[in-house]
């Protein structure tokens, strides 16, 4: 199947923001294809009217947990949360755990495409992702956790069967490191033997609140961001997720290390934490990225939302600023042709589409989204 959208209004990142232009848009087999004078289309459609975005990228979000999306209250910290989780999955045979958690996949994949986005980044998510064609970077799960914990005994050996079945142009395999207080130096060492024999990527939570900071520090008597780099866990390839609690010092290391930042503000708020501070990152020359975290915390897949909820707290935030951190910077970290955060050959021909007005696309795209409240 071949088509072609003509005279499409495309929005283009630029050198700082985006531009907007008119093009044609030759799609076949799902992805965008070159466009030539002796090509055929089996469908023709006028765009003219039409404003096209990149599709979005979830740079960090679990799969597993819409299955508490019900949960209420606002007494949650992360260690309660933690522990509630931890009950419920303790009452479960260990087929129920998986036919739950591959309920509750499902239905996170179905959410997050109502919300324009078509990749992600999670723990064990290559398979469901295949099913549904979504791009996503795939982490193998290191956690000391009865849920998951049969990863984690597979060792090495577990790691590179799992890369070898489910790495593709559409997936790339890495490893989720849930957190230092959930694993130990056993999973470090684990980590890091994954990592030095091809992990695409590494994620984990770290400096999430006061407590788990603490715990962290305790449990290994030493900052987490420098015991990461102790196991050579700190990189490029790094995505710490929330760090509202991290020091300057470790701060200045993830910079050292070029090592870069998930941040869930929903989720930072409903867990009653700290929302690191963006304009510092900024300023520090941090690379940071928008993501929602479970459905359960996050309270919502849009990252649309996400993002105009972070903005009240630091509106400086520019949303062209807001739209690369939800597309173009997360595929650096994707790192495959089928997603790049724009519209351009060979990519996923998933696109957001909306009206075509003459104004500014990208603050009428976040003008359009009601904004969210807990």
């Amino acid at each position: 199947m071949r088509v072609l959208l003509k005279n499409a209004n495309i929005v283009v990142p630029k050198r700082e923001g985006y531009d907007l232009i008119k093009q044609n848009v030759s799609i076949e087999e799902g992805h965008i294809t070159r466009q030539t004078d002796m090509s055929v289309y089996d469908e023709e459609i006028d765009c003219s009217d039409k404003t096209i975005y990149p599709a979005l990228f979830n740079i960090h979000c679990h799969l597993g947990e819409s299955v508490f999306k019900d949960i209420s209250g606002n007494d949650w910290d992360i260690l309660k949360y933690l522990a509630y989780t931890e009950t419920h999955n303790k009452k479960l045979t260990e087929q129920e755990r998986k036919i739950e958690w591959s309920e509750s996949a499902i239905f996170t994949i179905d959410e997050l495409a109502k919300t324009d986005t078509v990749g992600l980044c999670a723990s064990r998510s290559a398979e469901i992702c295949r099913k549904f064609s979504f791009c996503n970077m795939s982490g193998f799960p290191i956690m000391n956790s009865e849920k998951v914990i049969e990863f984690k005994k597979s060792g090495l050996e577990g790691f590179l069967d799992y890369k070898s079945e489910f790495q593709s142009d559409d997936c790339c395999v890495g490893v989720f490191l849930h957190s230092l207080y959930f694993n130990d130096r056993e999973s470090l060492r684990l980590a890091s033997q994954a990592m030095r024999c091809g992990g695409e990527f590494i994620t984990v939570h770290v400096s999430e609140d006061s407590q788990t900071y603490e715990l962290e520090k305790n449990r290994f008597d030493k900052k987490p961001v420098f015991l990461l780099d102790e196991y050579g866990l700190l990189s490029e390839k790094t995505i710490l997720v929330h760090c509202g609690y991290a020091s300057d010092d470790e701060l200045r290391l993830i910079k050292k290390r070029n090592a870069a930042i998930a941040v869930c503000p929903i989720s930072n708020h409903f867990l009653n934490t700290k929302i690191i501070d963006v304009d510092l990152l900024n300023k520090s020359g941090i690379d940071w990225m928008i993501a929602t975290d479970g459905l359960a915390t996050g309270r919502t897949f849009d990252l649309m939302a996400q993002a105009k909820y972070l903005k009240r707290f630091f509106p400086d935030l520019s949303y062209e600023e807001l739209f690369f951190r939800m597309t173009k910077l997360p595929a650096r970290f994707f790192n495959r042709s089928s997603y790049t955060g724009a519209i351009e050959e060979n990519t996923v021909a998933k696109f957001i589409v909306r009206p075509f007005d003459g104004g500014n696309p990208i603050e009428r795209l976040f003008e359009e989204k009601a904004d969210f409240s807990l």
